[in-house]
């Protein structure tokens, strides 16, 4: 009972530095201030579709699994505020099946449709009034042309040689057969903590030298840690690609999943038909 109050006052703190409230008056725990500081600091941030959410992800993750090294009883406590923190930064919205604050069920309310692909979920939001520098256009700029967090850099393994993925990957990895003219492979990307290399994910990035054009994929090994939500307030379609569903969003983020893979494949750089002709080409 004890620790089920406790879970319910992290997520009410949650829900209050939402709304500006400073994390130090109400944190119960050394554990706790830490992931509400984190929370706050991290508000501002874009975490769109075309963001490193899964970047972020691990690193809090890493955070957890060392704050994990304290007794059962502050684990049990912990573990799942934990998990609905990570739920935030990894969809974009806070997992309802966890907690239901009511910033959650506001976003709830404005869902016009929702697809299940397995482990990948997708919204189609209620179109909100923005200022321009907030639409999704302007947030993609953002991510494409900005530095990368010098946080999340250092948790980065990048390599070079395709033939080295299989070294660290959980899964198999596939390449696209296909690539529109100009572009090709530049590196992948593995997340990493100070002990070990995380086979679950890895980003692909390919660029065209010449345009400055960049296409990006995300492969994940298909389990519950590594389910993911996401959503857009544009065009949503469901397609067939190679005897599977996925969903195309805004004309430039496709997703789908194999028995071997989650994908989520996007670009701001090439048309709709050259994502899907990639996409097409991983088999």
């Amino acid at each position: 009972m004890k620790v089920k109050g406790n879970n319910d006052k992290f997520l009410r703190d949650i829900e209050a530095c939402e709304h500006g409230a400073a994390p130090g008056g109400l944190a119960g725990t050394e554990e706790n201030r830490e992931l509400l500081e984190l929370g706050q600091a991290l508000s501002g941030k874009d975490f769109s579709q075309y963001s490193n959410r899964s970047a972020v992800l691990f690193k809090v993750r890493a955070m957890n699994n060392k704050q994990e090294a304290n007794t059962m009883k502050n684990k049990r406590g912990f573990k799942r505020p934990a998990i609905a923190l990570s739920a935030v930064l990894a969809g974009g919205v806070l997992s309802i099946t966890i907690a239901q604050p009511s910033f959650a069920q506001d976003i709830v309310d404005k869902v016009l449709a929702s697809f299940n692909l397995g482990h990948i979920e997708v919204a189609q939001i209620e179109p909100q009034a923005q200022p321009t520098e907030s639409t999704g256009k302007q947030s993609y700029k953002a991510a494409k042309e900005g530095e990368q967090d010098p946080d999340i850099a250092e948790h980065i393994l990048s390599i070079k040689d395709t033939t080295k993925l299989a070294d660290y990957a959980d899964f198999p990895v596939k390449l696209p057969q296909y690539l529109p003219e100009g572009y090709a492979f530049d590196r992948a990307e593995f997340y990493r903590d100070v002990e070990e290399v995380s086979g679950k994910y890895v980003n692909l990035h390919f660029t065209n030298k010449e345009t400055k054009g960049s296409i990006y994929m995300q492969q994940r090994l298909p389990d519950e840690e590594s389910a993911f939500e996401t959503g857009t307030d544009g065009k949503i379609e469901e397609l067939q690609l190679n005897g599977v569903k996925a969903i195309l969003m805004d004309d430039r983020t496709l997703l789908w999943e194999t028995k071997d893979a989650l994908y989520s494949l996007s670009s701001g750089s090439v048309n709709r038909s050259e994502i899907i002709r990639i996409a097409e080409s991983i088999r």
